[in-house]
This record gives C-alpha cells, sequence and structure tokens, in this order.
C-alpha cells in the first residue's frame, strides 16, 4: 500500500504554474520524474519539487486538471513544509500568475488592473477596471 496522498487542483497551464513555484524559490525538475514515500515506492509525476529530502512533492498533469503528489508525512517530517498550507500557495500563486498571464487579453476587452492588495490574512485582491 501507497503513502502518497493526492490533491486535485484546478492548475492548467504548467507555465503559470511553473513561475508561481519560482516565486517561492521551490527548486524543481520538468519531465519525466519520480517521488517517493517512505516505503521506497515511486510515482512518476511530470514536476517535481526537489525538497532536498528523500520526500517531495510532484505534479501530474493530466488533461483536465493537475494532481499534486506527495508522501506528506515524510514532506512534514523533513521538511517545514505543511501539507494544507503549501497546496494553498501553490494555488493562490497560480491563480495570480494566470491573471497576469491573462491581462493581455483583459486589456484588449477594455479591462485594467486598477488595484492590487494583500490583506492582513494574506488574500490577494484584485481590481480590475473597464475603460
Amino acid at each position: 500500500m501507497s503513502h502518497f496522498t493526492t490533491v486535485r487542483t484546478h492548475i492548467r497551464d504548467v507555465e503559470c504554474l511553473k513561475s508561481a513555484l519560482n516565486y517561492y524559490d521551490f527548486k524543481f525538475e520538468e519531465g519525466i520524474c519520480f517521488v517517493k514515500d517512505y516505503r521506497g515506492n515511486s510515482c512518476q509525476v511530470n514536476l517535481a519539487i526537489r525538497t532536498g529530502t528523500a520526500y517531495d512533492i510532484g505534479f501530474r498533469m493530466n488533461e483536465d486538471d493537475c494532481e499534486i503528489i506527495a508522501d506528506w508525512w515524510g514532506v512534514e517530517k523533513d521538511t517545514n513544509l505543511k501539507e494544507k498550507q503549501t497546496v494553498d500557495k501553490i494555488r493562490q500563486r497560480y491563480a495570480y500568475e494566470k491573471i497576469l498571464k491573462e491581462q493581455t487579453n483583459l486589456e484588449q476587452k477594455g479591462f485594467m488592473v486598477a488595484k492590487e492588495e494583500v490583506t492582513k490574512e494574506n488574500v490577494v485582491m484584485i481590481t480590475l477596471r473597464h475603460y
């Protein structure tokens, strides 16, 4: 029995995902990668955050979504990365990077970023204005 946890996400754009990972200074490999669990079982992924320990965090890109795959017991034991916080911040930054990427399309439709702020709760607020 494997010790992997799989979290499904709505991440579809690999370039935005890589930008989000770079923002947090995660070291990662792209291509055919493997992540392992505490029993030595391996799982093939398309991109892997290399944590510097035996436990890495993988991303498997599917046609409609992306799965984040890791042995979080090992990741949390050997690093300061916690599952919920890590997944949440990657999702949040991915969404931000996706908006930035789509900004050109938004501008062509008459929208511009009017205001950008981060609340005390670490919520990113982007206000668009139609001109």
